[in-house]
């Protein structure tokens, strides 16, 4: 399950921001078909693709994916993965609009909890790095530091060090993409 890791230079010259000069800040909620070139058919195939897979493992109340990626500003997946190299590359673009000058973008990990209906939760927790969280699927509270914000299908949310949590929902999750 380890990604094939990909050097800067060879980013595929692929046009990923919509807006190369755009800045990001924390706790500001974008969203990828707004900011970037994924559409909503791509959206779905990957969320259709994540609710499908059966490597997930349970971890903390929670189904996860994970891996280590080793401080590299970019990478790429491969095998049955490589589904999620379009979104890979949206974050890191996104996770890169977020620095501050001087600063270099060190990918670490990439981790996909993924929840089945509005039960699922994430207890509060911080991280001593840098985040972005994106949202796919039916719309989810996140709390921030206190504050609940409402996560949209392909909305992503920047954090810094701050307390979050995913609590539970009313109702069952469920695929924007289907009728």
């Amino acid at each position: 399950r380890r990604p094939q890791v990909v050097p800067p230079s060879a980013g595929c010259g692929l046009k990923v921001l919509r807006n190369p000069a755009m800045r990001v800040k924390t706790t500001e909620i974008v969203n990828l078909r707004e900011c970037t070139y994924l559409t909503d058919a791509a959206l779905g195939s990957v969320f259709d693709f994540l609710m499908d897979l059966r490597t997930f493992r349970w971890f903390a109340g929670r189904a996860v994916l994970d891996w280590k990626i080793n401080g590299e500003p970019l990478f790429a997946m491969q095998g049955e993965f490589k589904a999620l190299n379009p979104l890979v590359a949206a974050l890191a673009a996104l996770a890169a609009a977020s620095l501050r000058d001087g600063e270099e973008l060190a990918l670490v990990q990439l981790l996909i909890n993924r929840f089945k209906g509005g039960s699922d939760t994430v207890r509060t927790h911080m991280h001593r790095c840098r985040q972005v969280c994106l949202s796919l699927g039916a719309p989810r509270d996140v709390e921030v530091e206190g504050w609940t914000r409402l996560m949209r299908n392909g909305d992503v949310l920047h954090l810094n060090k701050e307390k979050h949590s995913v609590p539970a929902a009313s109702g069952e999750g469920k695929n924007p993409h289907q009728g």
